[in-house]
């Protein structure tokens, strides 16, 4: 047994003189090679930046080809590469790649900063807005993201939520140059209140129009969210009739709002009573949805309750919404509406162009009370309504703009039943701010 044991001390000895004296040294030597890749690609990162700097692009992008061919995860490098095809004006190459730094790290802001400047060059503000509103979900008090974002929407005319922007950005920076000049030019630039006229037309004889609308209209932006006041004009078949109505935003939070209205009216083309209540909410990525409910009472015998649901996406210089409708009344019975608007921006919030389109039977468009419906003394008839149509709408300075919309429709007949008579319909707005 003594022997036996003699034998393995002397293995056992030198496995563990070849662990104290062996091992290190090759750690040793991986940490120095690891440092000495590390540094190598350092060294090429700031070469390519000075290259940059001297506008030698090509030279720039081989050294962060080298660096990242050391270490295809260095992200710093990814990313100023994205940013230098920036500078050599390969916008879409640069706008890839720093979305392919984003895929590795959802919340690595330099990537974030780089696209949100990327699509500014290539003369895209609003995907540059979306990207770095992106980036300030993952950290709102990053500076630098505040005074882009802040910037393109004074850019786009976005002049509430600039100042909402704004007011962050000095409140983690009170010194900032950026959001002090915003400051001031916000002060001259934001305008509280709002005047306007809507004219809306259905015309199926004549080029006056069978069922003319106007709706004269004052909006105040408030602290609490905008409130207007607005009053009703239907003129149909020689009758002429007025509703008072009213509606109110109240902000929640920085992603809810309240729409509140409230309407009265005394003429048998405007229901005698209308209520309604809706919840927005912004569900992130551009998305928004909303819920809520429309009351209308036109007699105590008709009084239908309508539930209303929106789904709205913003993406690049586009908006679009589809609307619902559900009603519910023992007299027209279930009924049901839907409504598609379409928006693509052109220069600013204020400057656009869309499409309508319309089915079924509608409570209200374009804010005015859709001619939906027949009364007198004999009968009350929900009609079925279809409509499509073009919009735009022009902004002529920081005062004016105008809307415009022109399109056909159909409405059903009274009699005989499930026939419907076209009709071409259209609208001009006009409003002053100050």
């Amino acid at each position: 047994m003594l022997r036996k044991n003699s034998c393995k001390w002397p293995i056992r000895s030198l496995l563990i003189t070849f662990c104290l004296l062996v091992l290190p040294s090759i750690s040793t030597n991986l940490n120095a090679q690891e440092k000495a890749g590390e540094n190598l690609r350092n060294l090429y990162l700031e070469t390519a930046r000075t290259e940059a700097y001297n506008k030698k692009y090509n030279e720039a992008l081989q050294n962060l080809d080298k660096a990242l061919a050391i270490d295809p995860y260095f992200l710093e490098a990814k990313t100023y590469k994205a940013r230098v095809l920036g500078f050599a004006e390969r916008y879409e190459d640069g706008i890839a790649l720093a979305k392919d730094v984003l895929r590795q790290d959802r919340q690595y802001i330099p990537a974030y900063i780089c696209l949100g400047d990327l699509y500014y060059w290539s003369k895209q503000p609003r995907e540059s807005l979306t990207a770095v509103s992106n980036g300030l979900y993952y950290n709102n008090s990053n500076i630098q993201l505040l005074e882009k974002k802040a910037d393109l929407e004074y850019q786009l005319g976005l002049m509430k939520e600039s100042a909402e922007t704004t007011s962050s950005l000095l409140y983690y920076d009170p010194t900032n140059e950026k959001g002090l000049e915003l400051k001031g030019l916000l002060k001259k630039e934001i305008k509280k209140h709002n005047v306007g006229v809507v004219y809306n037309f259905d015309s199926y004889t004549n080029i006056l129009g069978n069922a003319n609308a106007l709706s004269y209209y004052y909006t105040k932006e408030s602290a609490s969210g905008p409130w207007t006041i607005r009053l009703n004009q239907a003129i149909r078949r020689g009758q002429v009739g007025f509703q008072v109505e009213a509606d109110w935003y109240p902000r929640i939070s920085k992603r809810s709002y309240l729409y509140l209205n409230m309407g009265f009216s005394g003429s048998d083309l405007f229901p005698q009573t209308r209520a309604g209540a809706e919840l927005f909410h912004n569900l992130g990525k551009g998305w928004e949805g909303s819920l809520g409910f429309r009351y209308l009472k036109f007699n105590q015998n008709v009084k239908p309750v309508l539930l209303t649901a929106q789904l709205g996406k913003y993406w690049g210089n586009n908006w679009a919404s589809l609307r619902g409708y559900i009603g519910f009344d023992d007299s027209p019975g279930t009924t049901r509406s839907m409504v598609f608007l379409y928006r693509r921006y052109l220069k600013s919030e204020n400057n656009w162009i869309g499409l309508i389109m319309a089915t079924g039977y509608l409570p209200d468009l374009n804010g005015v009370q859709n001619a939906a419906f027949e009364f007198n003394s004999r009968n009350f008839q929900f009609l079925k309504t279809r409509r499509f149509g073009v919009t735009y709408q022009h902004e002529f300075n920081k005062a004016w703009w105008a809307r415009f919309a022109i399109g056909v429709g159909q409405t059903e007949n009274e009699l005989p039943v499930n026939t419907f008579r076209s009709f071409v319909w259209g609208s001009i707005q006009l409003n002053y701010r100050f």
